[in-house]
């Protein structure tokens, strides 16, 4: 997963999906993370604003995360 939309997953996931918490944690605008959720879901094929989708995601970013700490 790409290390800004792994950020983004993350920081979602942490502000209990709320995009304008999200902006206001990663210093964007809501648009941006707008745009970033829907890029994700369009690349992985999971809704980041659905809670399973979610759940999803955020296992794949931490399953990335620790790869690239392997390295």
């Amino acid at each position: 997963m790409d290390p800004k939309h792994r950020e983004t997953i993350l920081a979602f996931a942490d502000c209990n999906m709320n995009i304008r918490e999200t902006a206001r944690r990663l210093y964007f605008g809501c648009t941006t993370i707008s745009y970033r959720l829907g890029k994700i879901h369009e690349l992985y094929g999971l809704d980041p604003r659905n809670f399973y989708d979610l759940c999803k995601l955020v296992e794949m970013a931490k399953e990335g995360a620790d790869e690239e700490d392997s390295e």
